[in-house]
């Protein structure tokens, strides 16, 4: 393991009433923690706009266009554009659906799963439409880790499906991925694809196309797909954000300080999650009394299985009592917190 520790400078002034570290496996103060009101799920944001995008090109056995297929049409449609955890796309309106936020991944083998219910439809009901993105390979190029067999099957027929091509599939690109879209006769329409860079498995699925859905509009929303890898990475697609605190570094709990004086308190952490921790990470103070933090530590990697110091410099209150606050890693763009506080308490006393 090696350990990583990197200050930048950064004036904030903020509040807490706890003492002690949580650690798995280790005694707790008897305070309480303090409750942080972040929200865990990934929300996806929206936005209506109107786009245009070109109807996707049916081809045969050859890549030639398929007969009687007109290649340079294109639809205009008003859509809902929708973001979370990296996976953007755009829902047109006249599908009549509307998008569930997806749940956050705990697990290095769970996908993200976008579903779709009818907009007109008030009371909760069934899915009519899903789609999933798997994160299947690392940045290397590996299978990430714990990838089911049969979504790596999945994996392996899209990406020799060129040598076999269903003649009754249409060839849909994504903004940045490339897969085929067939019509069953269940009135079931499916995609299937991966992104360019070889890392993600897209899948789409709408039930219902017996109930009149728009096919050019359910091409449109595929089309509209963009995966951010290391966004989407990141913040735990396919793998999990795990922290553990291994101890602490200084400043012991109650430790006596002159009024106005400045501290360092240090705390050891491990990436106990499948996930790297990268600059897209930040520790954050979810609570406390009123100290004004001077400096705080950066991550710039922090693989799984390291360690890591994280160092916040403080400047005691100028008046007499006991203070006490908590930090913690936060998400990516979110700074919904992860994992266990790491806390420092001080007792003020003139000299």
């Amino acid at each position: 393991m090696r350990t990583n520790a990197v200050h930048v400078s950064a004036v904030v002034l903020l509040a807490v009433c706890v003492t002690a570290c949580n650690s798995a496996g280790t005694d707790v103060s008897p305070t309480p923690p303090i409750e942080s009101t972040a929200s865990s799920s990934p929300t996806p944001t929206m936005s209506r706009t109107e786009t245009t995008v070109g109807a996707p090109v049916a081809t045969d056995t050859d890549g030639d266009p398929a007969p009687g297929d007109d290649t340079t049409s294109s639809i205009s449609l008003d859509v809902e554009r929708i973001e979370a955890n990296g996976v953007r796309f755009e829902l047109p309106n006249r599908l009549g659906l509307r998008s569930l936020a997806p749940a956050a991944s705990s697990n290095t083998s769970e996908p993200l799963v976008f579903e779709f219910r009818r907009a007109s439809v008030s009371e909760e009901t069934d899915a009519v439409a899903q789609l999933t993105i798997h994160h299947v390979r690392r940045s290397d190029g590996l299978f990430v880790d714990d990838v089911p067999e049969s979504v790596r099957s999945k994996v392996e027929v899209i990406e020799s499906v060129g040598a076999d091509p269903d003649a009754n599939a249409i060839d849909i690109d994504t903004v940045n991925g490339r897969g085929r879209r067939t019509v069953v006769d269940a009135g079931v329409y499916r995609f299937a694809g991966m992104t360019t860079d070889g890392r993600f498995l897209l899948e789409f699925e709408y039930s219902d196309l017996d109930g009149g859905a728009d096919i050019d509009a359910l091409d449109a929303l595929v089309q509209s797909l963009y995966v951010d890898g290391e966004q989407a990475a990141a913040t735990g697609l396919g793998c999990m954000v795990d922290v553990t605190f291994v101890e602490d570094l200084s400043i012991p709990d109650g430790t006596t300080m002159s009024p106005a004086s400045t501290f360092t308190k240090r705390w050891r952490v491990q990436n106990t999650g499948t996930c790297p921790w990268t600059d897209r990470y930040a520790w954050t103070f979810t609570g406390g009394d009123p100290l004004t933090i001077e400096s705080i530590s950066t991550i710039e990697l922090v693989e799984p299985g390291d360690t890591y110091d994280v160092a916040v410099t403080l400047r005691s209150p100028v008046e007499s009592g006991a203070y006490a606050g908590q930090f913690q890693l936060a998400e990516p763009g979110t700074l919904t917190p992860i994992g266990p506080a790491l806390y420092f308490v001080i007792q003020v006393e003139p000299r």
